[in-house]
């Protein structure tokens, strides 16, 4: 399941008459980028009611290239790649634990249901074609219902309406449940939604994913639903680098992702084998795939993690209390203080507890942290690209707009080769506000036509903050 961001962040954007005052909104999905400021500052973001999606449009010209999908090598060791296996294969996210392994049984057909997925056909065959590739599994996508009936097992995506879908799972941008079922049937019959949930190994497969969804939002829920429905269904805060994670700061499958799949689609191991059989199975897989993992340096024990789970998720839960999320993140913060200095979550906790309390130096303190995963054991350049970005906000809500430039320009990249492409828009829009501030206009102009691009991107052109932004670009124009 793939969580929603419950509201937009303001963002500095560039207009002729007042370029301080006036902000795009752009949808946060990163739990690392901290959607909790806006919220906690009372951003509201109301899904605009759709009956078709978003048109998206196309990637921008000279955008670098999306990172390659490869599996493995990761720095783990192989014993605790498998206890994360047995995790994240062998349990829900509720908690619920199996005894049998839960996997597709190949081949297995990626299948659209109705036509409005139809401009995401290219886009989707791509990804699956990679996946299918790195992970050794026998999947591919339906061109036609006749192709996916011969398959042994279907992952149909399905266009929901958002009312069914806030109803429901108001906490999750799309899921993926066992069957083939409208969900309308479904939403109302616990019963039926709580046996379609615990289903082990079944031919069907569905992602739900909301008609009023973004492309780019689109775009992750169908790198991680997909990657999910074929078994690995557990999320698992101490996954740095993994979509493994309700973190959600990365938005495409990880080698580490790859790994697992590739060793849950080994053929030594069947559907509905008994998990000691496969647990007994898998260090001589992992030894076959990931032979680095034998002689890498063992991570220790991430001691209380579970409870730590337990806390994040359940401070997310509290959606429009902002008290109670403050207290559960200070709890969790406190017990992620406790952690060892190479744990990851201690520098997550910190973000999120920077984000909450917004200092007159939080421009200092997330270039601190962008610096520290940067650098060993961490080495995360992602993550160190999002604090860059959480800078640019603080740097912007300050008025320090001499200091943007160098803290965005350097991130635009790695963004952009991670699929991030909110966070590539909300650069050059901040660069663009920064640079018209400053009196460079020319540059604010240059910086604002990318804004655009990579807004109607991530958006879609026909959202109503990409035309927005297309009218204060125009303005822009006008005033130089």
């Amino acid at each position: 399941m793939r969580i929603a961001a419950d509201c937009v962040t303001a963002l500095a954007q560039a207009t002729k008459a007042a370029t301080a005052d006036a902000r795009l909104k752009v949808v946060r999905q990163s739990l690392l980028a901290l959607p909790l400021a806006a919220a906690l500052a009372g951003c509201a973001f109301a899904p605009e009611p759709r009956l078709t999606p978003h048109k998206p449009d196309a990637r921008p010209a000279g955008a670098p290239a999306l990172t390659a999908l490869t599996a493995g090598p990761v720095k783990r060791d192989n014993a605790a790649i498998a206890q994360d296996f047995d995790y994240l294969v062998f349990e829900t996210e509720g908690g619920r634990r199996f005894d049998q392994l839960n996997k597709l049984r190949e081949p297995i057909a990626v299948a659209f249901l109705g036509q409005r997925f139809n401009e995401y056909r290219p886009f989707t065959r791509k990804f699956v074609q990679e996946l299918a590739r790195e992970a050794d599994i026998d999947l591919f996508l339906a061109e036609t219902p006749e192709q996916a009936s011969q398959a042994a097992s279907r992952v149909h995506i399905r266009f929901v309406s958002f009312g069914e879908m806030d109803i429901s799972t108001p906490d999750a941008q799309c899921i993926f449940l066992a069957g083939a079922e409208p969900f309308w049937r479904i939403i109302d019959d616990e019963a039926r939604y709580a046996e379609l949930a615990q289903q082990i190994s079944p031919s069907e497969m569905t992602v739900y994913i909301p008609i009023n969804a973004t492309p780019e939002e689109v775009r992750e829920c169908l790198y991680e639903e997909i990657t999910q429905a074929l078994g690995p269904q557990n999320d698992l805060l101490h996954l740095s680098d993994s979509i493994f994670n309700d973190e959600n700061s990365h938005s495409r499958p990880t080698p580490y992702d790859l790994l697992i799949l590739k060793a849950l689609y080994d053929r030594r191991l069947q559907p509905l084998q008994s998990r000691d059989e496969v647990m007994a199975l898998l260090p001589a897989i992992l030894a076959d795939h990931h032979p680095s993992g034998l002689t890498s340096a063992a991570m220790p024990p991430l001691a209380r993690w579970k409870e730590l789970d337990s806390l994040w998720n359940t401070a997310l839960s509290h959606r429009n209390d902002a008290e109670a999320i403050a207290e559960r993140f200070n709890e969790a913060s406190a017990m992620a203080n406790q952690l060892p200095a190479h744990d990851y979550r201690r520098l997550a906790f910190e973000a999120v507890s920077l984000a909450l309390h917004r200092p007159a130096n939080a421009p200092e303190q997330f270039a601190e942290l962008a610096e520290r995963f940067e650098a060993p054991p961490f080495e995360d350049p992602l993550r160190a690209a999002l604090m860059r970005v959480e800078q640019v906000v603080a740097l912007h809500a300050s008025a320090r707009w001499s200091e943007v430039p160098a803290a965005a320009n350097g991130s635009l990249d790695t963004l952009a080769r991670a699929g991030r492409d909110d966070r590539v828009a909300e650069l050059y829009c901040s660069l663009s506000s920064a640079l018209y501030s400053m009196g460079r206009r020319e540059e604010a102009l240059e910086h604002g036509a990318q804004c655009l691009t990579w807004t109607s991107y991530a958006l879609g052109e026909d959202h109503p903050e990409t035309m927005k932004v297309r009218g204060h670009f125009t303005r822009l124009q006008e005033g130089l």
